[in-house]
């Protein structure tokens, strides 16, 4: 990841959609959508596997639907935002997080990129998980003229506080410094992986660690 930019797997998959305009009402709210405008978020479209009558619905209503148990709360220099997962009871198929209207992209969850200020670098991480029905997690970081460094841990002081077992209670920190956000393995105990796309060698890893994102 680069400052200024996301990770990919809060954008992915982005549920590419043709508008769906037939007589099929919404599977939130039941009723027909009316505008056809471009772009516009009432629109229907389809949103799982299942057949097209059972799929389609309004955009705004999936919103809804996320931000009825969504919460989001800042602290020091992380915005976090939690939520949902949500599944079509029918196909199990997850409901989307963006989906891409020809050339306009349309976010479900919204977090408030747009509100820093002076274009400040900030990286947005997420919790990934394969589990069912269970909640996902937002982090947008960003660096500040007072502070560069976010600590990572289960303690309860640290800024960017993550309950799992897979987390130590001092796991690490993230810098910003030489134009670019870098994250500091404090020697945690189940250690700290980064984009890992090829096989990496113990013996080339040296402790503590930096990577750059």
């Amino acid at each position: 990841m680069n400052d200024g930019k996301d990770t990919k797997n809060y954008f992915k998959p982005v549920i590419e959609r043709e508008d769906y305009e037939s007589g099929n009402s919404c599977r939130f709210c039941n009723n027909i959508s009316k505008d056809t405008s471009e772009g516009n978020e009432e629109k229907m479209v389809q949103l799982c596997l299942c057949a097209k009558e059972k799929s389609v619905g309004h955009l705004s209503c999936l919103k809804e639907v996320y931000e009825k148990k969504m919460n989001q709360y800042a602290l020091s220099n992380v915005f976090t935002t939690t939520f949902n997962r949500q599944f079509c009871g029918e196909c199990k198929c997850e409901l989307p997080l963006t989906v891409k209207l020809k050339e306009k992209v349309l976010e479900m969850i919204k977090i408030p990129r747009d509100s820093l200020k002076d274009g400040r670098p900030y990286i947005v991480f997420e919790t990934i998980s394969n589990l069912k029905h269970d909640y996902k997690s937002l982090y947008l970081i960003w660096a500040s003229e007072k502070s560069h460094t976010i600590t990572i841990g289960r303690k309860k002081d640290s800024n960017l506080r993550i309950l799992h077992r897979s987390v130590s209670r001092e796991h690490g920190e993230i810098e910003y410094f030489a134009s670019c956000f870098h994250i500091r393995d404090f020697r945690s105990k189940y250690g700290t992986a980064v984009q890992v796309r090829e096989p990496v060698s113990y013996t080339h890893l040296t402790l503590p660690t930096i990577y750059s994102v």
